[in-house]
């Protein structure tokens, strides 16, 4: 049985029995049913367990948030009208649990991952791999992802070659003011430094023949602005 995730969830898929893995975000104890959110890299959907179930109801009634979960259950469609009071990305489908498998348990995490709590940037940088886990962010590296591969697909199409040029490089006289990076060789007060502009190597290029090029270049820039600068930019 294919294994789906929560955003490839759709109409032709109801009163389907399908595999879903990945986290639990949040439940809710009705007493004889168990609501869980499962959320995945694709998104987020709303799983009922029922009572009658007894050994998946049992197992629901353990889980806690970020425990890791393997479902299967049938696609159903929700009601309607409850739509506006949900915040799930697939709000229209929910699944009807019927086998639950824990794969891995989760303590309590030093920082919430739902995305309604603001946590000091310290503590996300600490613990980076739970920031990571939060929607938000993971929505901004899905984006920058698609707008990569868009950017690959239309140069594609016209011959373009993509390129990738050094990054460490000698120091050059032009461009912003130098971003150094020192060096771990014997060689005392040695550094070296990342290209503001590297001309040399679009130069190299042009002269093998690379007629159509382009790099997804990364920017590092350590520059105080000047007054000169300011100005061309308002002008």
């Amino acid at each position: 049985m294919k294994r789906y995730y929560t955003s490839e969830i759709n109409f032709p898929l109801l009163g389907s029995q399908i595999h879903l893995s990945g986290w639990i975000a949040s439940k809710r104890n009705h007493g004889k049913v168990i609501f869980i959110v499962l959320r995945d890299i694709k998104g987020l959907i709303q799983v009922v367990f029922d009572s009658k179930n007894e050994d998946s109801y049992t197992l629901a009634n353990i889980l806690k948030n970020e425990y890791v979960v393997r479902i299967k259950g049938a696609v159903v469609s929700r009601d309607y009208q409850k739509l506006q009071e949900d915040d799930l990305l697939n709000s229209q489908f929910e699944i009807l649990g019927e086998q639950l498998e824990i794969i891995n348990s989760s303590l309590a995490t030093p920082l919430p991952i739902n995305n309604y709590y603001t946590v000091e940037e310290e503590k996300r940088l600490r613990y980076r791999y739970l920031d990571l886990r939060r929607m938000k962010m993971q929505q901004i590296f899905l984006k920058r992802s698609r707008i990569s591969r868009t950017i690959r697909d239309f140069l594609e199409r016209d011959d373009f070659v993509e390129v990738e040029t050094p990054l460490l490089t000698k120091v050059s006289t032009f461009g912003a003011k130098p971003y150094l990076v020192t060096t771990k060789s014997n060689l005392r007060n040695s550094f070296y430094s990342l290209p503001q502009s590297p001309q040399i190597f679009k130069q190299l290029l042009m002269i093998s023949g690379f007629d159509r090029y382009y790099q997804i270049a990364k920017c590092f820039r350590d520059e105080n602005l000047r007054a000169d600068l300011n100005q061309n930019l308002h002008k």
